[in-house]
């Protein structure tokens, strides 16, 4: 996943269209190719797709997973976004689940929260790479013992694995779910379904969301 670097103010991803930004993914490859002078990358290697987030960061799609592998190496990851223009980050993407009725004695913020989980399990170290509540803790009811969370994973397979599987949270059994996207509504014109946010909105005027 490409997002905005936080030391710029303007990306130069937001008014590129899908094609438009496997166009320039696809000349940022060969300039890192060129640029690191190697022959390693797998045959066929190409950019397919892009998917732009609610947050206004992208999701490339790639031929092959062992492409989508091959490109994250750091030194690959750097001269590529070199090639997409300098402006850019690479977030690892994360394959997110529901995971339901955890004990509310999970803390995530805590330093080993994910590593005994990952143990418990049988998971690789780094399987999980994040987790939150859906609810803020503010809003449980007193005497609240469980609540519905996200986990997101690093990989596709330690996400069906929890789906499949069911994972041991805290000593508790628990079943997980993937979750399902919301569709994308402008803040500016309204239009649910869009590939566009408020900031790149081709409508002149602005919509009242509750007109």
């Amino acid at each position: 996943m490409v997002d905005r670097s936080p030391l710029v103010e303007n990306h130069g991803l937001a008014q590129l269209s899908e094609k438009e930004l496997v166009e320039k993914a696809n000349l940022a490859l060969l300039h890192a190719k060129g640029v690191l002078g190697e022959d390693t990358a797998p045959d066929p290697m190409s950019f397919v797709g892009a998917r732009r987030l609610r947050s206004g960061a992208v999701v490339f799609h790639l031929t092959t997973a062992a492409a989508a592998e091959w490109i994250r190496s750091p030194r690959r990851m750097d001269a590529f976004l070199t090639g997409m223009g300098g402006t850019s980050v690479y977030k690892p993407r994360a394959f997110s689940v529901v995971v339901e009725f955890v004990p509310v004695t999970f803390d995530p913020s805590l330093e080993n929260a994910f590593r005994t989980i990952e143990d418990a399990n049988g998971m690789k170290r780094g399987a999980i790479m994040q987790a939150r509540y859906i609810k803020p803790l503010e809003r449980r009811n007193p005497g609240q013992r469980s609540a519905h969370a996200i986990f997101g994973f690093a990989t596709a397979d330690g996400a069906n694995h929890a789906i499949r599987h069911k994972m041991f949270v805290d000593g508790k059994h628990v079943a997980a779910r993937k979750l399902l996207s919301e569709p994308i509504r402008c803040l500016k014109c309204q239009q649910i379904g869009v590939n566009h946010s408020a900031a790149t909105c081709p409508s002149i005027h602005d919509v009242c969301a509750r007109c």
